[in-house]
């Protein structure tokens, strides 16, 4: 189980993972993120999320991820300069590369805090010629990983080679993370939840996802407002959770 706090709007906003619903105590709003739907009185929001189970050998999860997918990470191994830190600890590189990204999909605005992402997290960095290009940060608690972040270049020039590259990389890190945790004894990656609609502006980080797992899940966000105040914005603002 993970937990962190998130403080918006003067309210203590707490956030747990991997956990079936309960009463959060000391705080104005949780959210819990499970895969039981259970029967409660918080407020659930259902999503799909694909996982892929790491009680096999790679070779067999390898197997399994789409034939694009497996064919960029074969090119990734001949690619000179291409390196791959896993466990990561670069996390300054990571949050450029990640405040740019979200810059030019003007999602600053919702970018959390350096110090936040660090927390019961683990990092995963593609560097080409020594940049950091590609990655992807991860929720940890020792027995599973969900996909945080995935963030890569967006070049501003139609450099069809280092594209290329780029592609290569974000692929082979999921093939690095599925590797990781398999020596490590982790039960399953999960790429974290996707968006069914196909004229949704993130439907390409679904389509991308899905390129290394069909099977979904259920991920249920359990929501409960506990401060009365927050309570009466709900109701004036007509929301059930914030």
């Amino acid at each position: 189980m993970i937990e962190y706090n998130v403080r918006r709007i003067g309210f203590n906003f707490k956030n747990i993972l991997f956990s079936d619903p309960y009463d959060v105590p000391n705080c104005d709003q949780s959210q819990i993120i499970s895969y039981k739907n259970m029967a409660t009185d918080q407020v659930k929001l259902v999503s799909k999320t694909p996982i892929i189970r790491l009680n096999k050998p790679i070779n067999n999860i390898y197997a399994n991820f789409n034939k694009t997918t497996r064919n960029e990470i074969n090119r990734s191994q001949s690619v000179k300069e291409l390196l791959f830190e896993i466990d990561s600890k670069s996390y300054d590189d990571f949050y450029n590369l990640y405040l740019d990204f979200e810059k030019r999909k003007n999602r600053l605005s919702q970018i959390p805090k350096l110090n936040d992402l660090r927390n019961n997290s683990r990092l995963f960095i593609a560097r080409y010629k020594g940049k950091c290009i590609s990655a992807i940060l991860c929720y940890d608690d020792q027995r599973m990983f969900r996909a945080n972040i995935i963030c890569s270049v967006r070049l501003q020039d139609d450099d069809k080679d280092l594209n290329k590259i780029i592609s290569y990389s974000s692929r082979r890190l999921i093939y690095e993370i599925c590797d990781f945790g398999i020596k490590n004894n982790y039960k399953f990656f999960d790429l974290g939840e996707i968006c069914e609609d196909i004229y949704s502006d993130v439907y390409n980080i679904t389509k991308f996802k899905l390129n290394f797992s069909n099977e979904l899940v259920e991920s249920i966000h359990y929501y409960k407002i506990y401060n009365p105040i927050l309570k009466i914005l709900a109701l004036i603002l007509n929301k059930k959770y914030f």
